[in-house]
């Protein structure tokens, strides 16, 4: 089982304090969001980026002046060409520090899909999806690849028809791109409000 999957069961930790970060490649910019439920104890973060996940660099500072916000989105206008690596430096009020894991998003995340995906067909594979809202969920889904997109059906009444972006997955490859959700019993809808919600 690979690293991703271990974000899904758990989310992104950061020395065991509950802390997740996830990556969307909107509008050629890179939008990068975490929630952390110890906000009190932080002093503030630190954005990292990377070329290749190896070496890393500043990215932005983030101050915690309100302590009553448990969620950020801040973004990245100048992502790398191809690939962009991200991961969330914590400082606590004592100057101990903390990483999360290391995320990554591609530039061709909305466009075509890679040769690895051509014929792409799995049944229960576990995901994040992110919807046109920025509201974030986990499902378990099939997945294949069709006429140059991932698209996935299903009959569940909680999973409205829509685009979302894959932002974790079990599967390493999937992550990053674009998948078209179909159920044929809900019209896609042109506002995707809903969680999903998988029972």
């Amino acid at each position: 089982m690979n690293r991703l999957f271990l974000v899904l069961v758990s989310s992104i930790f950061i020395n065991k304090i509950d802390a997740q970060i996830t990556a969307s490649y909107i509008n050629n910019r890179v939008e990068l969001s975490w929630t952390h439920s110890d906000i009190k104890n932080v002093s503030f973060y630190v954005i990292e980026k990377s070329k290749n996940g190896k070496y890393f660099k500043p990215f932005l500072k983030i101050e915690t002046t309100n302590k009553s916000y448990s969620s950020f989105i801040e973004v990245d206008n100048s992502p790398y060409k191809h690939q962009t690596y991200y991961r969330l430096r914590y400082i606590n009020n004592n100057g101990n520090y903390y990483y999360s894991e290391t995320i990554s998003i591609r530039e061709n995340a909305t466009k075509k899909l890679p040769p690895t995906l051509i014929n792409y067909n799995k049944l229960n594979v576990l995901v994040i999806l992110k919807n046109n809202n920025g509201i974030e969920t986990y499902a378990k889904l099939n997945i294949k690849e069709k006429n140059n997109e991932l698209v996935s059906e299903t009959l569940n009444s909680k999973i409205r028809s829509g685009n979302y972006f894959i932002t974790a997955s079990e599967d390493d490859s999937l992550l990053g791109y674009k998948i078209k959700i179909i159920n044929p019993d809900q019209a896609e809808t042109k506002y995707l409000s809903d969680t999903l919600n998988i029972e």
